[in-house]
């Protein structure tokens, strides 16, 4: 009797409403959204677990808390819709807007330049809170994506010293000026939604290039993708890599299209992307603001479009000495033994460059030396100034001299500008029609010696020479600025009007005279 008792009762308890189900969770969880309107779920109200609401994450989260209060497994899966459904709605219409960000977020004061920062160790308790009076362990604040591919990292250590010659010893085949370079680019890329370069890293096999940037991913975004992706197939696959990850890193890259090109300087700088959902209407896209850290290396020089390159930083590395070689294992073990302490030194660089961002201006006579990538080069000022044995100025020397090394990148990988170089090595002018300049047509009844025969075939059977001649006036303006740099002045237009003679358009080019 008393059990078939026991089992009426169990049968007949009492399941709790859709209306309770809402107003219990809600007491669990925050609900809001983020900076593009979708509704995210943060549960027990920190940062340590945050999804959108619509996800199959959120789906999980509902059907778990109901078997854990129901304390029953056959749970109603309409139920679970319409939960999901309502939560959804209410962060959307009803939550307050909260940024999410990709491992680091930032905060800028009155004056647009960044007062405080938070950086996502992805260990489910904690992120570092830098600001001008230091760092230090703060609970998860509601700021971050939390994407499965994301490694926890290690805590940094508390320490007060500002040098980062721990790392050099990973890095030993960088010159005293590449060195400084790399450290600021590595402490500047923790502050994020500002324009920063590109690093683009080249060099023969036994260089350490995949192992120098895999130090740099580590370093800052570790995560599935921290060994490197193997290639980019497009401009679509590149924007959803970075979309979900702070350092983006493709490894033994052998080429870029033209349209992979053109998204990696936008990343650099910034700029808008559109996604559709699938199965909505345009009505429903999606624009996300975004800049992103690329990391890339090659044998070659990949990068050949200046735009890029000049978005850059370029390490070209030599290979490593036998004797100096370390084994992944062992640059793994020092890593690990060593990464606290860097990291507490990066934490304290960063509190000094914030300090010095708030409080003080770049001297005039060092502002001729900013590059492109001015809030690059402005941060890059301080971040070298608060690093131990470093001033602005020795960086804003180094970075120059990079840039100056660049504009040799772009003359030895790009086609256009060997083909300007070569129409100009038998006089100081060349004039002539698109197609002549496509077809690379000696005037003037100079004699093409063979060698000069190999060149101009070895130009046009580039990959990356253009197709055509009107595909050539374009890709040359984008050359216009490193050409001029070397003594070379093109001329295709005129008062914003193409340049016509004998009834034909026109291009010009001169050599300068060089002091």
């Amino acid at each position: 009797m008393s059990d078939t008792d026991n089992s009426t009762t169990d049968e007949d308890k009492k399941s709790m409403s859709k209306t309770e189900v809402i107003e219990k969770l809600q007491e669990e969880v925050l609900l809001f959204k983020d900076q593009e309107g979708i509704g995210h779920l943060a549960v027990g109200k920190n940062g340590a677990n945050v999804f959108p609401t619509q996800s199959k994450e959120c789906t999980k989260f509902i059907r778990h808390w109901l078997v854990k209060h129901e304390n029953r497994y056959d749970v109603n899966r309409g139920l679970i819709e319409d939960v999901q459904a309502i939560l959804d709605c209410i962060a959307e219409v009803d939550g307050e807007t909260i940024p999410l960000n990709v491992r680091v977020a930032k905060e800028n004061t009155h004056n647009g330049v960044p007062g405080r920062l938070w950086y996502d160790l992805r260990d489910g308790q904690f992120a570092v809170e830098v600001d001008d009076d230091g760092w230090q362990l703060v609970p998860t604040p509601v700021k971050f994506r939390c994407y499965k591919h994301l490694h926890p990292q290690v805590k940094p250590m508390k320490h007060d010293g500002r040098s980062l010659d721990t790392l050099r010893p990973l890095i030993p085949n960088l010159s005293d000026d590449d060195w400084l370079v790399f450290q600021v680019f590595l402490v500047a890329a923790y502050i994020s939604n500002y324009p920063k370069p590109t690093c683009l890293v080249d060099g023969s096999h036994g260089a350490g290039k995949t192992s120098f940037l895999r130090l740099v991913s580590n370093l800052i975004d570790p995560s599935s993708l921290s060994s490197g992706i193997g290639m980019i197939r497009n401009a679509d696959e590149l924007r959803r890599v970075a979309s979900q990850s702070y350092v983006p890193f493709f490894d033994n890259v052998s080429r870029l299209s033209g349209e992979c090109s053109d998204t990696l300087a936008t990343l650099s700088t910034g700029g808008t992307t559109i996604r559709r959902t699938l199965f909505t209407t345009e009505d429903s896209s999606i624009h996300g603001d975004i800049y992103r850290t690329t990391l890339i290396n090659g044998i070659p020089k990949v990068a050949n479009r200046p735009d890029l390159i000049d978005r850059a930083v370029c390490f070209s590395l030599k290979r490593i000495k036998a004797s100096d070689r370390l084994s992944q294992a062992e640059l793994d073990r020092y890593l690990e033994e060593h990464k606290p302490e860097i990291l507490g030194t990066i934490f304290n660089i960063l509190s000094g460059t914030l300090k010095k961002l708030n409080t003080l201006e770049i001297p005039k006579a060092s502002r001729v030396l900013l590059s492109r990538l001015v809030d690059f080069s402005e941060v890059g000022y301080w971040v070298a100034s608060s690093i131990e044995g470093y001033s602005g100025n020795d960086f804003l020397k180094a970075y120059k001299k990079m840039r100056e090394r660049s504009n040799d990148f772009i003359l030895e990988s790009n086609p256009v500008a060997q083909a300007i170089q070569y129409l100009l090595t038998s006089s100081a002018e060349w004039t002539g029609s698109p197609f002549e300049l496509w077809s690379l047509t000696i005037k003037d009844g100079h004699e093409i010696t063979p060698e000069e025969i190999e060149i101009r075939q070895e130009i046009k059977s580039n990959p990356y020479f253009p197709k055509n001649a009107a595909s050539l006036i374009k890709e040359l303006a984008r050359c216009q600025a490193v050409l001029s740099a070397v003594g070379i002045d093109v001329e295709c237009t005129k008062d914003g009007k193409s340049i016509w003679q004998n009834g034909r358009r026109t291009v010009i080019l001169r050599k300068r005279q060089q002091d």
